[in-house]
């Protein structure tokens, strides 16, 4: 069984980067558990980050903006200018709008419409405040001339909708791909199994003679930074860092200590039959996820 394109398009994902760089403030503080708890330690930390953007803003806007009044009207646009430096700041977004052309580009959209409909309600308003923010009587009176212009109600809810389903759409693009990664670093494999994921710590490099086609991403724990090694055959490549292009070496090269690394691997060399997992009746365990159900109601997150 060959690694697959998905495992590869994971490898190299931005969050990949992100959340394996969570380790550097996780394994000091939790030396005695094993590398693979670390890394969900490391998968739920950047959840957590994600959380309060989605929860406290892009969420309630989109609550705000299905009620029927306008100034729950009014409270979405609000919510919806304030929104854009927290999603800004929020780490993981950040990662993929700097890596990711698709998410730089929706984003700037998205916030070129939220520019737009904050200008529209300051100039029909007649609001002289020069904050961000706009004014209830200025979003009154923009939401009255434009009522009586198109000839029905809520003629200025539309574009208020609209701004914020570009805005949930670019980070519905950014936890996807949070998801993907979190799938695969997630997964627990059998010694056996003809495809691996492995978590280890401060490993000794002569250990990688025991593989076959290999995928490995290393961490150090301290610092940050990151090498990827990919084994095909007899060839090795090397790539330090987030960024650049792969390098053909002629073997590994030995990293100090303080080290995590993940190893994505083909069956190991001189393993035997394929191994067939038994089946089991035993239903997977959701205890850990056990309380956010409510919040997920009906969200993608």
């Amino acid at each position: 069984m060959e690694i697959t394109d998905r495992e590869k398009e994971v490898f190299n994902s931005p969050l990949m980067d992100q959340i394996m760089g969570q380790l550097t403030s996780i394994v000091a503080m939790n030396t005695d558990k094993d590398g693979y708890t670390q890394v969900q330690m490391a998968i739920d930390s950047c959840y957590n980050n994600m959380k309060y953007p989605y929860f406290e803003y892009i969420k309630k806007m989109r609550y705000k903006i299905d009620m029927a009044s306008n100034y729950d009207h009014f409270l979405a646009i609000q919510y919806l200018i304030s929104a854009v430096p927290i999603i800004e700041d929020t780490t993981e977004f950040k990662c993929m709008m700097e890596k990711d052309a698709r998410v730089a580009s929706d984003w700037t959209e998205a916030k070129v419409e939220i520019r737009k409909l904050q200008n529209k309600v300051k100039k029909w308003g007649f609001q002289k405040d020069t904050t961000t923010r706009v004014t209830w009587a200025a979003f009154e009176q923009t939401g009255e001339k434009m009522d009586g212009e198109v000839g029905r109600s809520d003629a200025l809810k539309p574009f208020i909708e609209s701004a914020i389903t570009k805005v949930e759409n670019t980070w519905q693009t950014m936890f996807k791909e949070y998801q993907k990664v979190q799938g695969v670093l997630s997964r627990v494999t059998h010694p056996l199994d003809n495809f691996q994921i492995e978590f280890v710590k401060n490993m000794l490099w002569e250990v990688f003679d025991n593989y076959g086609d290999f995928l490995a991403l290393t961490v150090n724990v301290k610092t940050g930074a990151m090498w990827r090694y990919i084994k095909k055959g007899h060839r090795c490549y090397v790539k330090e860092g987030t960024g650049g292009v792969y390098e053909q070496v002629v073997a590994l090269s030995k990293q100090e200590k303080n080290h995590m690394t993940m190893i994505w691997s083909s069956q190991k060399m001189g393993s035997s039959k394929p191994y067939k997992r038994p089946k089991t009746k035993t239903k997977p365990s959701y205890d850990r996820f056990e309380g956010l159900a409510e919040h997920m109601e009906g969200s993608s997150i």
